[in-house]
């Protein structure tokens, strides 16, 4: 009979442990650290691909990549030309120092129609593919991040 409300008050601390370790584990820092090419050159294809991208963590904190989401931009970096959301990952980045980098290769990025009107109407050589890469930590503490970067798609010259 005096076991049991030791076992409670063992599981009591116990939760509250895991609890206040959630809240102290920030979310994790990741960044891109290569990208390859930085732009693209648009041929009439219905997809470029970047041919190598790495990603590091800067906080110790594990981190997995869930998503990719492509916005397209005119040659201003402001003005939309389109969107298309997503393309499911599962990346896991170590946040250990002496893990490498992780890395994606061969990354699809589609050329939307709208897109390619736009580069063929316009001949614009700045007209943008921001990548949008989501996700959260690998502890599952619903600690989320995102990385953007802008990758260039020229036409043919």
């Amino acid at each position: 009979m005096r076991i049991l409300p030791v076992i409670l008050v063992i599981v009591a601390i116990v939760a509250i442990g895991c609890g206040q370790i959630a809240q102290m584990t920030p979310a994790p820092e990741v960044e891109i650290t290569f990208l390859t090419p930085v732009a693209g050159v648009y041929v009439g294809a219905d997809s470029l691909f970047i041919e190598q991208i790495e990603f590091e963590v800067f906080n110790g904190v594990d981190a997995l990549i869930t998503s990719l989401e492509y916005y397209y931009l005119k040659s201003d970096g402001e003005t939309p030309l389109d969107s298309l959301c997503c393309l499911a990952l599962h990346l896991i980045v170590s946040g250990e120092s002496e893990c490498e980098a992780a890395e994606l290769l061969l990354v699809p990025v589609p050329i939307t129609l709208p897109v390619q009107a736009y580069i063929t109407a316009t001949g614009d050589s700045n007209a943008v593919a921001r990548l949008t890469f989501r996700g959260e930590d690998a502890y599952g503490l619903g600690k989320t991040f995102d990385i953007v970067v802008n990758w260039g798609i020229q036409p043919r010259l």
